[in-house]
């Protein structure tokens, strides 16, 4: 799954340089392209988490955790060239203090749950990158509904299925009775 992931990352990329250039608005292109893939891999490491059960088909939790690091190591290499070519203007315009350290914080449970998928970190650092995320982009949301709404409307779901998976197996057999 990860090296398909790897090609499909690549060959993306390489077709958003060919059709926009390797200027800043390709560059662009390729953080809102990776943005939105770790956007899902996210959503659908976050839903499984807590499942005993995988669903037929889909990659494991472990591999969508690796999927997820890979997609938002691409999405940091992009944005990191972009603050190149623009000479730190978009960082800048963009960020504040405690947006960077929200995000570095958020870039290292990522990467420590590539590396170390069941540990309680990661599960702890799952919720923090939820929070990350539904900041990024639910603040979009109040000035542009229409482009942000799915995106936390996924978020939402992810995290409502998350929060589904600690209810008692029994609680749930119950209520459904």
């Amino acid at each position: 799954m990860l090296r398909g992931l790897a090609i499909v990352l690549a060959a993306g990329v390489l077709l958003l340089l060919a059709v926009y250039g390797a200027g800043d608005v390709g560059v662009r292109e390729i953080v809102r392209w990776t943005a939105r893939s770790s956007l899902l891999l996210f959503c659908a490491v976050l839903a499984t988490e807590g499942r005993a059960v995988g669903l037929a088909g889909w990659p494991g939790r472990t591999q969508l955790l690796r999927g997820l690091a890979l997609s938002h190591g691409v999405h940091a290499v992009a944005v990191a060239a972009l603050a190149v070519q623009l000479d730190g203007r978009n960082l800048l315009e963009r960020s504040s203090a405690h947006a960077v350290l929200g995000g570095a914080l958020a870039y290292g449970f990522i990467f420590w749950g590539a590396l170390r998928p069941d540990s309680r970190a990661t599960a702890v650092g799952l919720f923090w990158v939820w929070v990350v995320f539904m900041v990024s982009y639910g603040t979009r949301a109040l000035r542009l509904p229409m482009p942000f709404a799915f995106p936390v409307a996924l978020l939402v779901a992810a995290m409502l299925s998350r929060l589904s998976s600690l209810v008692p197996r029994s609680s749930r057999e119950r209520q459904t009775a």
